[in-house]
């Protein structure tokens, strides 16, 4: 037998450790997360307010070249009105806010403080229609694109700075269609 050859008791040892070893990373990563949301929500509740939602936002703002994680914080401060915020944090960083918006004012009850307000559903909503826009486009499928980006024009209303962009958009998508067809016909 060749020495550079595993034997398959070798090769079971090879997959028992990268097994354990992605199970482990995997157990680390969701521990840090646990850990970075409790810090959160007690640097929240320190303030008299109140979490809805912490959701992990991987490619959020700032995300290229720093260590620290970055959050989508939905919460209502202590006079009741709902926050949209960002959040970077880490274990020795602690949390501090890069972009804070107040999407809602006052909650009138507790139904209305346990559920995003229609503003901030309306704001996600669009976020992920712009996604799904760059996403089509990104396939070459300029037609679904301007489709997606007319929705966002129409959903953020006339004189609204995301209209004139999706519109400005989308007479550069037409643009690219028109010189794509134009050499697929030559």
């Amino acid at each position: 037998m060749p020495a550079d050859t595993f034997s398959t008791t070798q090769l079971i040892w090879l997959v028992v450790v990268i097994v354990v070893a992605v199970l482990a990373t995997l157990g680390c990563w969701m521990y840090t997360m646990s850990l970075d949301k409790a810090r959160i929500l007690a640097y929240v509740e320190k303030g008299d307010a109140r979490v809805v939602r912490i959701d992990w936002a991987p490619f959020g703002n700032g995300w290229l070249g720093d260590n620290n994680r970055i959050y989508e914080v939905v919460y209502h401060d202590g006079e009741g009105r709902e926050h949209l915020a960002l959040c970077k944090t880490s274990l020795f960083s602690g949390v501090y806010w890069t972009q804070d918006w107040v999407t809602n004012g006052r909650a009138e009850d507790a139904e209305n403080e346990l559920r995003p307000s229609e503003e901030m559903e309306a704001v996600f909503d669009l976020k992920m229609t712009l996604r799904k826009a760059k996403t089509l486009e990104k396939q070459c499928k300029y037609r679904e694109a301007i489709q997606q980006l007319e929705l966002v024009a129409e959903r953020a209303g006339a004189g609204h700075p995301n209209a004139a962009l999706a519109h400005e958009r989308i007479r550069q998508l037409q643009a690219k269609m028109q010189t794509a067809e134009a050499k697929a016909r030559k």
